[in-house]
């Protein structure tokens, strides 16, 4: 029994808030099109340790996380 057919107008890329969903996503397409590069991007946002040692390689987006954890409550104070 082989894997579903895809769908008939892939997306070329996926972007995956978090890092251990990208994990999820390289087993999903791994052996199969489309294929992570040339056919599809995938972008990881929580810079998860791990990557680093994914293939091929993973772009992620590193959240200044403090920064943006103080962020809100200074926000909320500012418009009550």
């Amino acid at each position: 029994m082989g894997a579903p057919p895809g769908p008939p107008d892939p997306p070329t890329a996926v972007f995956v808030r978090s890092g251990r969903m990208v994990l999820g996503v390289y087993q999903a397409v791994t052996g199969r099109a489309p294929r992570v590069p040339p056919d599809i991007g995938v972008v990881g946002s929580d810079d998860l340790p791990r990557a680093r040692w994914i293939t091929p390689a993973l772009t992620t987006v590193r959240q200044p996380l403090p920064e943006t954890t103080g962020a809100a409550p200074r926000r909320a104070r500012c418009r009550g």
